[in-house]
């Protein structure tokens, strides 16, 4: 067997199973792996809000955290504001594709608001779905920090949790507005 012939059968087993992980590695895109608690659990809210299965087992870890043990059974339970984050997802991010309603930065990080300056006229569902969007995100950030008991670390929560919301809003078409611009 000449060195041409064995380098051929291995580039296609090669190839195949590459192809097979591509969307495997790529659904990865994007979230850090990460080990502290805050992190964690904003990303496993965010990921359910946007309609990603996730069980609630997935936030007790070895060694146990006492904030994710207790996140973990509040989740257990039917959670309003997750629900109505999952189910308005699509329609949020149709408004956001048509830029009816934009990603808000600065110190508005992390929320959504219409389109500050319409160039012609909003649907009369866009403020009406950005003021829903934003009560559940506020509502789910401060129900998320009393099962953490991240008092000492509401600033960390507040930082990671805007990030986390304005990537994947602008993942999913958002436009950036800063609010006294």
């Amino acid at each position: 067997m000449n060195s041409r012939t064995a380098s051929g059968r291995l580039l296609w087993p090669s190839l195949l199973v590459a192809s097979l992980l591509l969307p495997l590695l790529a659904g990865c895109a994007g979230r850090p792996t990460a080990d502290d608690p805050v992190t964690i659990a904003a990303w496993w809210m965010e990921d359910r809000a946007r309609g990603i299965a996730r069980r609630s087992d997935e936030l007790r870890l070895l060694p146990p955290d006492p904030g994710l043990e207790r996140l973990a059974g509040w989740v257990d339970g039917d959670v309003p504001q997750l629900t109505a984050r999952a189910r308005r997802w699509p329609q949020l991010t149709a408004l956001f594709a048509t830029g009816e309603i934009v990603a808000a930065d600065g110190r508005f990080s992390g929320l959504v608001a219409p389109r500050p300056e319409p160039s012609g006229s909003l649907p009369a569902d866009a403020a009406a779905v950005a003021d829903a969007e934003n009560h559940d995100r506020r509502l789910l950030d401060a129900l998320a920090r009393s099962r953490l008991g991240v008092a000492e670390q509401i600033a960390r929560w507040n930082a990671v949790i805007a990030d986390i919301r304005r990537k994947q809003d602008l993942a999913a078409g958002a436009t950036t507005w800063t609010p006294g611009n």
